[in-house]
C-alpha cells in the first residue's frame, strides 16, 4: 500500500508539471505573438519593426516579467512586458509608455 501511494504522488507530480507551458515555449509563442501584433496593428506596422528575442523571468508560479528585443532601422529596443500563464494559456502586455521610442519616429517623419 505505501509503494502504491508514492506511485500514484509521483504520477499526480508528473501530470502536474506535463501540463505547463515550459518557459523556452512561452517565449518562443510570444515572440510569434508579439511579431503578428506589430505586423497587424495599424499603430505598428509602418515601422518595419522586427523581434529579435524574448527573454522572461519566473515572478511567481503564474506569472513573469520579462523584456522584448525589437529591431528598428538597425537599432535594438528593449520593450518591458509582463505575462500572466495558466497551465495552457497566457496573457503577454507591455508597461506603459514602452513604445515610446516611435513617437520620436513618427516626429521624425513628420520633418521630412
Amino acid at each position: 500500500m505505501k509503494y502504491r501511494t508514492i506511485i500514484i504522488f509521483l504520477g499526480i507530480i508528473i501530470t502536474l508539471f506535463s501540463c505547463t507551458i515550459s518557459k523556452a515555449v512561452l517565449e518562443d509563442n510570444i515572440m510569434e505573438s508579439f511579431q503578428t501584433k506589430i505586423n497587424t496593428d495599424a499603430a505598428f506596422k509602418d515601422f518595419n519593426i522586427k523581434v529579435q528575442k524574448v527573454g522572461l523571468i519566473k515572478i511567481e508560479p503564474n506569472f513573469y516579467e520579462g523584456i522584448v528585443t525589437v529591431l528598428m532601422d538597425d537599432v535594438k529596443y528593449n520593450i518591458p512586458i509582463t505575462v500572466k500563464t495558466d497551465s495552457s494559456t497566457y496573457t503577454w502586455e507591455t508597461k506603459e509608455g514602452a513604445f515610446k521610442f516611435l513617437e520620436q519616429k513618427r516626429l521624425e517623419r513628420l520633418r521630412h
